[in-house]
């Protein structure tokens, strides 16, 4: 007990000791959440995903994306989606300001979503 006491003696080497063991316990805890973080991630890359063609509220077509193709949606105006690598796109529509086709491919992750708007078709990814 001495040398704790010499230790904690100054108010000034209390104040470090507590910075310390505060910098040591918030390094545990990220670390801990990295790690469940990392689990997830790999427990989610292993799930199969779908693509979900939504017009006006109705989903019109159920796209599996481990399949690779193209696919024609007659919506308010026509659209063309292109499902390539587990991922999906918007690669042509008839609506003046091509927005949706500039989007890319939609990440296959749980509820990611790609809107045309004026052909009022909605692109929404989920797990099978």
């Amino acid at each position: 007990m001495p040398k704790l006491n010499k230790i904690f003696s100054s108010k000034q080497n209390r104040i470090e000791f507590i910075i310390i063991a505060a910098i040591v316990i918030l390094s545990i805890v990220s670390i801990i959440c990295y790690r469940i973080n990392l689990s997830d991630m790999i427990s989610q890359n292993e799930t199969e995903y779908v693509a979900e063609v939504i017009f006006e509220g109705e989903v019109v077509l159920t796209v599996d994306l481990s399949n690779e193709g193209i696919y024609h949606i007659d919506g308010r105006l026509p659209v063309t989606l292109r499902v390539t690598n587990g991922r999906i796109q918007f690669i042509n529509s008839v609506c003046p300001d091509h927005i949706c086709e500039g989007y890319g491919l939609i990440p296959s992750e749980i509820n990611d979503t790609a809107v045309c708007l004026p052909a009022r078709v909605v692109v929404k990814v989920r797990p099978k």
